[in-house]
This record gives structure tokens, sequence and C-alpha cells, in this order.
């Protein structure tokens, strides 16, 4: 069994067999956290690149996403410091973005998670 050890000390990572894997892991499971909903709850479309930065790396924190704006307190710090981290792994996610013009968040009842559709609903 294989030790492995992931971590800030001062300014340099302790990268150990997986801790990139691991950062990515965290990532999806801070936006899937913020994303969770439940009927009457507000979702909000987020430019992850205005929260994160352009510059950052991670495919979870790319593009825009619906997530629940009571949820918020803190995604922003923690998604950061996750993006800051796995800037010293050497690898980066390039999102292919899709618009979200005409598209509105909401929370999806079925799946009790923030999700897009168009502003009109879908409607014809």
């Amino acid at each position: 069994m294989r030790l492995m050890t992931c971590g800030w000390s001062g300014l340099v990572l302790l990268v150990a067999a997986g801790c990139c894997d691991k950062i990515k892991e965290d990532a999806d499971a801070l936006k899937a956290k913020h994303a969770k909903c439940e009927p009457g709850d507000t979702c909000v479309l987020v430019e992850m690149y205005d929260v994160v930065g352009d510059d950052n790396c991670l495919g979870a924190f790319q593009c825009s996403a619906a997530l629940n704006e009571a949820a918020l307190d803190g995604f922003e710090s923690e998604a950061k410091d996750l993006a800051d981290r796995f800037a010293h792994c050497n690898e980066c996610a390039q999102a292919g973005c899709a618009g979200t013009d005409g598209m509105e968040a909401f929370c999806n009842e079925e799946t009790s998670k923030c999700d897009t559709r168009p502003i009109d609903g879908g409607a014809s």
C-alpha cells in the first residue's frame, strides 16, 4: 500500500503520486456540493473564469455552471485554493465552453441539482 501526502508547506506543494487526481476529484466534489438544490432554492449561472481566474486549469472550474445561490459562501476561496494547488501539477484542461446566452439556471427537482435551460423554459 502506497501512502499519499497532498498538502501545502509554505508555497511548496508536496506532490506524491495521485495528488493531482485528488485535487481534480475535490474540485468536482466542491462544484457538485454547490450545485445541490431543493424545490424553492434559487440557482444562478456562475461564470467560473470570473470566480477562479482565466488561467485556471481545472476542468471543473471552466466555463459557466449553475450553482445554488445560497450555497455560494466560501465557494470562491475554496475553488481558488484548489486551482492554485493544481497549478503545480503541470497539466491543463482546455474546455470548449458552450454559450449561455438565452439560458437560465433552475433547480431541477428530478435530480436535486441546479441545471440550465432555455429562458423560455423550452416552450415552442
